[in-house]
C-alpha cells in the first residue's frame, strides 16, 4: 500500500488498515478495512466517530502510518472532550424523558412492613 501522508482533505492511507488475519479466517480472506466504511457500517453518531477516528489515528501512528502531525496528547484530550459530550447528552435525554431511573435501577422504598417497587413495568405494592 502506498503511504499517503499529505494532508490534503481527501482520502489517505492512514485510515486504512490491512487486516491480513481475520477473526473469520476460514470463512474470510484478508482485506482492507477502512476506517469510514466502518463509521457508516455501524452508524455511529458525529461524537461516536470522532472517539473511534482518534483511535484509528493513535493506532496507526504507533505502527509508523500515522497522520503527519499526530499528537498523542492532543488525541486523549479530544477523546475525552466527545466523550464528556456523549455523557452529557445521554444525561439530558434521560431526564428529559424521565427515564433516568428507569435506565439504571429500579427503585425500591420500604417504610414499616411495606415495600413499593417501581420498576419497567409501573409500580407494584
Amino acid at each position: 500500500m502506498k503511504q499517503e501522508t499529505e494532508l490534503k482533505g481527501g482520502l489517505v492511507n492512514y485510515y486504512l488498515v490491512e487486516v491480513k488475519f481475520p477473526q473469520r479466517s476460514e470463512d474470510q480472506a484478508p482485506y482492507t478495512a477502512e476506517c469510514e466504511d466502518i463509521i457508516h457500517a455501524l452508524k455511529l453518531t458525529f461524537d461516536e466517530a470522532n472517539i473511534f477516528k482518534e483511535i484509528w489515528r493513535s493506532a496507526n501512528a504507533r505502527q509508523n502510518n500515522g497522520k503527519p502531525g499526530h499528537n498523542p496528547l492532543y488525541g486523549a484530550q479530544k477523546m475525552l472532550h466527545y466523550a464528556k459530550r456523549i455523557l452529557r447528552h445521554k444525561e439530558n435525554e434521560s431526564k428529559s424523558d424521565g427515564n433516568f431511573f428507569r435506565q439504571t435501577a429500579s427503585i425500591v422504598t420500604v417504610s414499616s412492613a411495606e415495600a413499593t417497587v417501581t420498576g419497567e413495568s409501573g409500580k407494584i405494592s
